[in-house]
């Protein structure tokens, strides 16, 4: 053992040590001796290897949690979108079954429920199909088709769509059939989930582009749109499942996953490129597909026994049932506006309301905000699930602006839990409906709501004319705030004549027309009549009092003239102005 020990020594001291230099060594400091080295290098590699494993583990915990978030919004967007199309069909036909009964046409609603049936079956099979290819069971039965019929099917289905929005359509193909070997169904999904993601993520007026070419042993489809573009990052997560590129946008992370697992099925290739809009240009993405054009990298329990070509339904393609004009043109004085991503459920709400209101839409928080500082609704109606700004941020803003605080709000959601229904309700809605949702209930819901609201303007009115303060009657909340403050305001002012609208808008902050609307929607008066009835009923305090004449009266209260003064007490009260100074 100390033969071995001397031998390690050596080993560790170069070769030209002397004897004497040995001698000291021998004699060194613990922590100077070989093995204490050795300890140090064997911790610093312990601390390097605990550090790395360290930051991996960090690393995968992210991932876990990132993958797991996703999966839970995933379940979350299919909750909401099932219980969407489930309104959709169960609030039709409530009203088909309504309408039957008076022997009305009741097509136009089953067409609803027919179209939003189809959907909800497009979106079972998309969910089994993703499954089926998880689990490796999904069996492919190739035929040879005329891709390019194929694809003229499937933009089809989107011609009304494109019209709508204006969006120009290109297919750039051989004149030729492109025959090609391929499961009709399954492909079908795949071009019908590129091309609506071309159509989803242009703009209005845009323009998709369809390419197909021929090459000597392969067939390559590019479908391109000039929307916004994809950045880096997001590109790299495109085919990722539970992945959306875009959350301003609907999707479950699903559809571009499964249409690359099916291409790799067929032995192509399915990429993506994509160049972000500037402010001098638009963006672009470009989707393209490779595939082979024989039919030998198939296996023969693959290849179906040829039958007569058949282009079934494209998944999906049930368009939207067409609106008709609104058969009374004359507008109601009430306006809804009405604020969801489902253009469908949109257009069914406008439709349950349309004898009762003028309606205004938006399609998600940003577009519905705007609106209602735009135009200050009667109501509003809101999903929560919405791209962009929820409906939670949405009504917390509204009811946050002493513009638009006044305004009724109903949150239509799928989310069910109590937690998520106090969270809506602690954001300042005034109600909350779950979907799928009884068109009656709805109904019912807004008439209560404008029927408190006008109450409660009958209230503010009589409040104004008896000097009775809004806080004593009923619980002060942020309206009754400024109605005091308004009253306050022109109370400070009372004697200056040339304090009118536009002063009064600027000291609350707003503008004069939002002004006008707010408090003629809180109190059915105009800023003119409630500035007067504020004058008048301190006048009648002021004779009241017995200490002024009616002429003093008329000039604290800002009438320049006191005849004109008298007339409008008159009107206001009953009584001339020096009857009531002879009772005091």
């Amino acid at each position: 053992m100390k033969t071995l020990l001397v031998f390690f020594r050596a080993l560790l001291v170069p070769a030209f040590t002397s004897s004497e230099y040995l001698t000291q060594a021998q004699m060194a400091p613990g922590w100077k001796t070989w093995y204490a080295y050795l300890g140090y290098l064997l911790l610093t590699a312990m601390v390097i290897f605990a550090v790395t494993r360290f930051f991996w583990l960090q690393s995968s915990f992210r991932k876990e949690n990132a993958l797991n978030q996703a999966k839970l919004d995933f379940f979350t967007n299919i909750s909401h979108e099932i219980r969407t199309h489930l309104s959709l069909i169960i609030g039709p036909l409530e009203k088909a079954s309504q309408q039957a009964k008076e022997g009305k046409n009741v097509d136009h609603y089953l067409g609803y429920a027919r179209s939003n049936s189809d959907r909800l079956m497009l979106l079972v099979n998309e969910l089994l199909d993703f499954r089926k290819i998880q689990s490796g069971s999904e069996r492919l039965q190739v035929q040879e088709y005329d891709v390019v019929k194929v694809i003229q099917n499937v933009i089809a289905a989107f011609e009304h769509s494109a019209i709508e929005r204006d969006i120009q359509t290109s297919l750039l193909c051989p004149d030729e059939p492109v025959m090609l070997w391929f499961d009709l169904g399954q492909m079908q999904k795949v071009f019908y989930n590129l091309i609506s993601n071309a159509y989803k993520f242009s703009p209005e007026g845009g323009k998709v582009t369809v390419r197909i070419a021929e090459f000597s042993n392969e067939v390559l489809f590019t479908i391109e749109d000039n929307g916004k573009g994809i950045s880096e990052e997001h590109l790299r997560n495109l085919f990722t499942y539970y992945y959306q590129a875009d959350s301003e946008k609907p999707g479950y992370g699903l559809g571009l996953a499964l249409s690359k697992s099916i291409v790799e099925q067929h032995r192509g290739y399915l990429t993506a490129e994509s160049r972000l809009a500037t402010k001098f240009s638009h963006g672009s993405t470009t989707l393209a597909i490779r595939m082979l054009r024989e039919n030998r990298h198939f296996a023969p329990d693959q290849i179906a026994v040829k039958s007569n070509e058949y282009f079934g339904s494209i998944p999906g393609a049930t368009q939207a049932v067409p609106v008709s004009d609104d058969p009374f043109p004359e507008k109601q004085a009430n306006t809804m506006l009405i604020i969801e991503d489902n253009d469908q459920l949109r257009v069914f709400i406008k439709e349950l309301f349309r004898h009762e209101f003028n309606t205004l839409e938006g399609e998600n928080g940003l577009q519905g905000l705007e609106l209602a500082n735009e135009h200050l609704p009667d109501v509003i109606l809101s999903d929560v699930m919405m791209p962009g700004m929820n409906g939670l941020e949405l009504c917390s803003r509204l009811k946050n602006n002493i513009a638009t605080s006044h305004i009724p709000i109903v949150l239509l959601t799928a989310r069910t839990q109590n937690k998520q229904i106090v969270e809506g309700l602690a954001s300042g809605a005034d109600d909350y409906l779950v979907k799928p949702f009884d068109p009656r209930i709805l109904e019912l819901k807004v008439a209560n709501l404008i029927r408190l609201r006008n109450e409660l303007k009958e209230f503010y009115r009589e409040s104004v004319t008896s000097d009775q303060h809004t806080a004593n009657s009923i619980a002060q909340d942020v309206n009754d705030a400024f109605i005091d403050k308004l009253r306050a305001l022109l109370i400070e002012n009372i004697s200056d004549p040339k304090f009118g609208v536009n002063e009064l808008a600027f000291k609350v902050g707003m503008s004069v027309s939002a002004l006008y609307r707010k408090l003629k929607l809180l109190t059915g008066m105009t800023v003119n009549d409630f500035t007067k009835a504020i004058r008048l009923s301190e006048a009648k305090k002021l004779l009241e009092s017995g200490v002024y004449n009616v002429g003093e009266v008329a000039t604290i209260i800002g009438f320049e003239d006191s005849r004109h003064f008298s007339k409008e007490f008159a009107k206001a009260f009953g009584k001339k102005p020096n009857e009531i100074k002879k009772q005091s």
